[in-house]
């Protein structure tokens, strides 16, 4: 193999490359991309009924219909509310925090696959193919699902 391309090849490389394109991609959809509101007012739905009192979860709903979310989610979810959100006046911010979250998710699950893949590490390059998925994100950054919560913490 050529000698420039095993340098390129190199784990560090990849992991710049792939941190580098996820960086990119999550200014672009943070700057281009409008959230998804009905997904936010489902949420403030349900916070709502939390904050009112009521912690019976088949009582729990919204238009869209019932919680179906841990009550980790929801709490959480409040504090964005409002801590991060100014009691739900700009959305942004929470999509800011949750994308440093994804980026820090990522950056870990680069480490984890080089660190499994040790003996052989080209291997690991397989990671260059995750800078192709957009579906992560809006589950991650656009929508506020609680799976980028769980994987992370």
């Amino acid at each position: 193999m050529d000698k420039r391309l095993q340098d390129w090849a190199h784990p560090s490389n990849i992991t710049m490359i792939v941190m580098g394109v996820e960086l990119l991609k999550t200014i672009i959809i943070l700057g281009y991309n409008t959230y998804e509101e009905q997904d936010f007012a489902c949420y403030y739905e349900h916070m709502q009924n939390v904050l009112r009192g009521n912690y019976k979860y088949d009582e729990i709903g919204s238009r869209a219909g019932p919680l179906v979310y841990p009550a980790l989610h929801t709490y959480l979810l409040m504090f964005f509310y409002k801590y991060l959100s100014d009691d739900g006046m700009y959305f942004r911010p929470v999509q800011c925090f949750s994308a440093i979250i994804y980026l820090a998710c990522v950056y870990l699950m680069i480490k984890i696959t080089q660190m499994a893949f040790h003996r052989q590490p080209k291997r690991a390059n397989i990671l260059i193919l995750h800078c192709f998925s957009w579906t992560i994100y809006n589950i991650a950054i656009v929508k506020l699902f609680n799976d980028l919560y769980c994987v992370f913490f």
